[in-house]
């Protein structure tokens, strides 16, 4: 009997080439998992050795043949055994993945990488639909509460967009539909939403900044109480000045649910979009002032100057009279002197008329015949 020489059978060991660097991993939270950008970094991964792409994404056949052919085929440079084993520790940081695991390795006794990357897909894709449906429905739903504050109820609508948009942006709705939305959830404020309605060619960034910006009456009446506390505890002298910047009709205090941009240019700074009394440059504020200053007084000066002159002018003109005016009170003089004389000799004339008729009605005498003689004859025939 041949004897062979002891020598011990040589054992054959294979050698894998595996994917160096981390495993991608899930974040821990539901909500933080992206899975379009789990597919694209596992698949990054598993790009650096041959066969590993097909072994994850490859669906495993039905037929028992096609299926022991597809799994002799996969399992070059084991492939199959690295890959399942690559998904268990990318789910590890996740507890919802790690219940998929746990069911998949109960339901699939081959621990078929493409079975477990399915479920986890269906999983987390599925709760991905829900999150989304389920921001859609709030968005659906919303409403203005009762004395809540415009502002906060825009950021509360912008923070339900943004959900969906972190999800999938081409889920979000769109500005035609939003629009439509936000005005219903207004329906309750007759004045906001017929303004609304009313308005042409607003875009729904405008709508958003007009509902943030719209005081309630509650508001204005608080604002208007704030105002009045206010004025009441300013001195004397400001509240005069206050008076006569209301009677003016500069910051009346009425409310408006626009912001109007300044179109104006500062004088002192020569920017666009504010007024000198906003000008932050302190330079050319102080500068412009001071020579407003300056120019106010040069301009009284002037002023008083030309009130001056004119005084003086009124003065010489007064002390001096024209040789005309002269004549004519001359000649006006002359003319009531003579008419004093007139009078007088007609006075004159009437008291010695008066005076003679009485003397010849007593010296005067008549005869029987009608002959009249006087007295003095009379006495010297006798």
């Amino acid at each position: 009997m041949a004897s062979s020489k002891g020598s011990d059978p040589i054992k054959s060991t294979r050698s894998y080439n595996l994917p160096t660097g981390k495993v991608p991993l899930l974040s821990e939270s539901d909500d933080d998992v992206d899975w379009t950008m789990v597919a694209i970094a596992m698949r990054a991964f598993l790009m650096r050795f041959e066969g590993f792409t097909e072994a994850l994404f490859e669906a495993q056949m039905v037929d028992v043949a096609a299926r022991a052919e597809q799994k002799r085929r996969l399992s070059k440079n084991n492939a199959l055994n690295s890959v399942y084993s690559y998904l268990v520790e990318m789910c590890t940081p996740n507890k919802t993945a790690m219940l998929q695991v746990r069911e998949h390795a109960i339901s699939d006794p081959e621990f078929y990488a493409n079975n477990l990357w399915k479920m986890l897909e269906l999983r987390f894709t599925q709760e991905r639909l829900n999150k989304i449906q389920g921001y859609l429905n709030e968005i659906g739903r919303v409403k203005h509460e009762a004395n809540e504050d415009f502002k906060i109820f825009i950021d509360r609508f912008k923070k339900l967009i943004g959900d969906v948009r972190s999800v999938d942006p081409k889920q979000v709705p769109t500005d035609v539909n939003l629009m439509g939305i936000l005005k219903e959830a207004l329906s309750e404020n007759e004045v906001l939403w017929g303004h609304l309605t009313l308005a042409k060619n607003i875009s729904l960034e405008e709508m958003l900044e007009t509902v943030s910006k719209w005081k309630s009456k509650s508001q204005k009446a608080q604002i208007s109480d704030s105002a009045v506390a206010n004025y009441s505890a300013q001195p004397g002298y400001l509240k005069k000045a206050h008076a006569k910047k209301q009677r003016s009709g500069r910051g009346s205090g009425q409310d408006d649910f626009t912001d109007r941009e300044e179109t104006r240019a500062c004088l002192a700074c020569k920017e666009v979009g504010h007024l000198v009394k906003d000008c932050r440059d302190k330079s050319a504020k102080a500068s412009w002032l001071s020579k407003r200053e300056k120019k106010r007084r040069e301009q009284d000066d002037d002023d008083s100057r030309d009130r001056k002159h004119k005084r003086q002018s009124r003065e010489r003109s007064d002390s001096r009279t024209h040789p005309r005016h002269r004549s004519r009170s001359d000649s006006s003089e002359r003319s009531q002197s003579t008419e004093r004389s007139h009078s007088r000799d007609r006075s004159d004339g009437r008291e010695n008329y008066k005076k003679s008729k009485s003397v010849k009605s007593n010296n005067n005498w008549m005869s029987s015949n009608g002959e009249e003689f006087s007295g003095s004859e009379n006495s010297e025939e006798e």
